[in-house]
């Protein structure tokens, strides 16, 4: 579903932005309501809001009132001027009420002020949150069987990239599994959900960056790239780093600013890359779903833009289909790369039968007999080859340029390897 106020059987949903956070449920009636007619989302206008459901219909089954913003683990509900229990073991914040009387929500959104209030029967919500946990199993199943896989390609073949997109999957998979509400679930504090959200995230843009590096083979083509891509990576780390010391949300917007330049930078380079071979024409493919949709769910929302929020369920669709294709296309690029290399080994074979075979043609032909049969030096057989045709010592050291001493002793290690004492006896070498 895409993220709207759900108005159950015609209630009616206000919200206040308390600027000044001095409201509470003795005052917070002094106050004008600003109709509720989507996603309450002010981007970084961020702070506390009060949130007023009411004209509550009777049902045979329970209110359900929740809180759809796995960021949001701080907030109080009220009725008739009383607390309301948060319900526990809930993925978002969530209360359950049996009377008609408005209920009054406090939320603190000190990050993006995303707050996309849900209100439904009791009974509808355990069986939707049935199938939700039905979907999320199947995908996170289905992430841990491609991860385990790549991880036995890797120790078969020995092959870097898939190492590289095991871990690649695994930071996407976690970064999911937190924007599930999953560790809201097992009741952990939003401070620590939000450190968990930003390592997640920075994690997903190192890998994805190792990953596409390796995958389009960039230095090949365009080392620039990577140089860039590494540096927008050393910013993200110092971005990353200050958040988690400062806990300023300044900063995890810059990370996630610079982290999907990164994803830019990267699928526009395979788009140049395109013609160059199918694999390259998967991953454009591929990385646009993680692109389109993960820009859709995270980014757009930190600013503000409430319209065409995809849902985790669309999300998690759109990981299916990127695990299936990414993970077909580094096993056809494993399959490419390996018959490429089979055939140059087989090249190399090929002419090193060929250098073998002129070599024994060479030896068989050649004029001069003892430079293939002894060890002497490139310099000795340039020597010997002027000794033969009767050159004095004299004229080979002007023809090398060397001294007439250094004829003489290249001259001397030539008659001890050819076992000769002469040059008439190395004339006549040639003539054996």
């Amino acid at each position: 579903m895409i993220f709207t106020a759900l108005s159950f059987s015609q209630t009616k949903i206000s919200y206040f932005h308390d600027l000044k956070q001095d409201l509470n449920i003795s005052n917070i009636d002094s106050v004008n309501f600003k109709t509720y007619n989507g996603p309450i989302n002010q981007g970084l206008n961020n702070g506390v809001f009060w949130v007023k459901i009411e004209n509550f219909k009777k049902e045979k089954s329970s209110y359900i009132v929740h809180v759809l913003n796995y960021k949001i683990v701080n907030t109080k509900g009220f009725q008739g001027n009383k607390e309301l229990v948060k319900l526990t073991k809930e993925r978002y914040p969530t209360y359950k009420t049996s009377s008609s009387a408005p209920i009054y929500l406090r939320v603190e959104a000190y990050r993006e002020a995303l707050i996309p209030i849900e209100v439904k029967t009791y009974s509808s919500l355990v069986n939707e949150e049935k199938n939700n946990f039905l979907f999320i199993g199947f995908y996170f199943g289905f992430a841990f069987i491609t991860i385990v896989l790549n991880i036995l390609y890797f120790l078969n073949l020995r092959r870097r990239i898939f190492i590289l997109y095991s871990l690649f999957l695994a930071s996407i998979s976690v970064t999911i599994f937190v924007s599930d509400g999953m560790l809201s679930l097992l009741g952990y504090s939003e401070n620590f959900i939000s450190y968990m959200v930003a390592t997640s995230h920075f994690l997903t843009f190192g890998f994805a960056l190792l990953f596409s590096s390796n995958y389009m083979q960039i230095n090949n083509y365009y080392p620039k790239v990577k140089y860039i891509g590494s540096f927008i990576f050393f910013i993200i780390s110092v971005f990353y780093i200050m958040y988690l010391i400062t806990n300023n949300f300044i900063y995890f917007v810059i990370l996630e600013s610079l982290g999907f330049l990164l994803f830019v930078i990267y699928w526009f380079t395979g788009v140049l890359l395109f013609r160059k071979n199918l694999f390259i024409k998967i991953f454009v493919v591929g990385y646009f779903f993680i692109l389109v949709f993960a820009t859709n769910f995270y980014y757009m929302k930190l600013f503000g833009f409430s319209d065409y929020f995809v849902s985790p369920f669309i999300l998690k669709l759109g990981g299916f289909f990127e695990m299936t294709l990414l993970s077909f296309a580094v096993i056809y690029r494993m399959k490419i790369l390996n018959d490429e290399n089979y055939l140059m080994r087989s090249e190399i074979l090929n002419y090193s039968k060929e250098v073998n075979s002129l070599s024994k043609e060479l030896k068989m032909k050649t004029d001069i007999t003892p430079l293939v049969d002894t060890n002497l030096s490139i310099r000795e057989s340039e020597i010997f080859d002027f000794i033969v045709v009767g050159i004095t010592n004299k004229e080979i050291a002007d023809k090398l340029n060397i001294s007439v001493n250094t004829v003489k002793f290249h001259v001397k290690n030539i008659y001890e390897k050819l076992n000769i004492k002469s040059r008439k006896e190395a004339k006549n070498l040639l003539k054996a």
